[in-house]
């Protein structure tokens, strides 16, 4: 009964926050109706999960209210709107991706063949989730090419009236090809939801598209789904899917504060890997977390791991007010159509959609630094043609 009242609570707060500017991206509105769909559907929807406990209500609670008065502070911010197009810059990261997309795509593809068609696609998954103890494979330094390919895609997604139309196509390929290849729904719901982000602050979508968006959406998500379980004898979807949404929940009312010998380790990690790189004695904590029964065997624990096992309650409300703060201000950004905002937002947008297995930001932090050095590249030259 607690779980459904706490949801209840948090989809009035969502509607409160969809009242504030009446947008679906809203993060006022997003956060909380997720967690308020999850909460109520965790019990209404059958599961043989483990019921959910104090420690993890009271930590979502702490989260959903913070983030929301951290955003809240920013509600009314003005932010300039900035026009990054820079059509000798755009043809530059275009043959980038031309020339080393498919380089990863066959380096990565080659790799698996050769373990075998019933391996295949067992293979590419180990070698994305970075489990694979075979070290003797790496993309090296072409493993930029993810990200890049991802800007480049939104950058020609925003600015479409202004680029070639084949040149985009191309990209758009590529940057589907590489996160088909890495076999994670995540990926793709990430680059669906951006792509879909960048068109509807366009005024580009009509009620048809909606549809043919959910459509492409779910045959995407079935076929890498369907891929990643070619070794089984057969795929329950609706199991499959539940354990996908819920199974974060009862994971985190598993975790214990234990001592750290260092401070942030795992909200930090990106920090501590640089150190230990020039020679310092850190232990990085890895970024694929053990399994943990609830009953059946999950590694998520929802976006509250890291806050939590560093800092405890107190983590998750800070960090919560610091999220809230950051997201909010770039949706302003986004409303007002600043270029760097809307892709920045474009491209955390699906992490708040996907707060229910773990949290991406920090913990990817060297992919969102790369990431943020390829969207200012565009805005430093056209400021400085200014």
């Amino acid at each position: 009964m607690e779980t459904i009242l706490l949801g209840i609570v948090f989809l009035l707060f969502s509607f409160l926050g969809y009242l504030l500017d009446k947008k679906i991206f809203n993060p006022l509105f997003l956060v909380p109706f997720l967690w308020g769909v999850l909460l109520v559907s965790f019990e209404l929807i059958p599961n043989d999960l483990f019921r959910l406990q104090e420690q993890f209500l009271k930590g979502i609670f702490i989260w959903v209210v913070s983030f929301c008065i951290g955003g809240l502070f920013f509600l009314k911010m003005k932010i300039q709107a900035v026009d990054i197009y820079h059509k000798r810059l755009f043809d530059i990261y275009f043959y980038i991706v031309v020339v080393f997309a498919p380089m990863a795509l066959v380096m990565l593809v080659v790799e698996a063949i050769q373990s075998g068609p019933e391996l295949f696609f067992m293979r590419l998954r180990m070698i994305n989730t970075g489990i694979d103890e075979d070290v003797t494979f790496s993309l090296g330094k072409l493993g930029y090419i993810f990200n890049f390919t991802n800007v480049c895609c939104l950058l020609y997604t925003l600015y479409y009236e202004k680029v070639s139309k084949r040149k985009y196509y191309v990209i758009l390929i590529f940057a589907f090809l590489l996160s088909l290849v890495t076999l994670s729904r995540l990926s793709m719901v990430s680059l669906f939801i951006s792509i879909f982000a960048i068109l509807y602050t366009k005024g580009k979508l009509r009620k048809k598209h909606y549809g043919y968006f959910f459509i492409i959406f779910f045959i995407f998500i079935i076929m890498i789904t369907l891929m990643r379980n070619f070794s089984d004898e057969a795929v329950d979807f609706g199991n499959t899917f539940a354990i996908y949404l819920f199974a974060g929940m009862p994971a985190f009312d598993t975790l214990h504060l234990t001592h750290q010998e260092y401070v942030g380790e795992n909200l930090f990690r990106f920090y501590y890997a640089v150190a230990d790189s020039f020679g310092a004695t850190y232990e990085v904590k890895n970024t694929v977390l053990d399994y943990v029964n609830v009953p059946t065997p999950t590694n998520v624990y929802t976006i509250l791991y890291p806050f939590y096992k560093d800092f405890g309650y107190w983590g998750i409300g800070i960090f919560g007010l610091l999220y809230g703060a950051m997201y909010n201000t770039l949706h302003r950004g986004y409303i007002f159509r600043n270029g760097m905002c809307v892709i920045l937002y474009a491209i955390i947008l699906p992490y708040l959609f996907s707060e229910f297995l773990g949290e991406f930001i920090f913990t990817n932090f060297s992919s969102h630094l790369q990431i943020f050095g390829a969207v200012m590249i565009p805005y430093l030259f056209v400021k400085g043609k200014r």
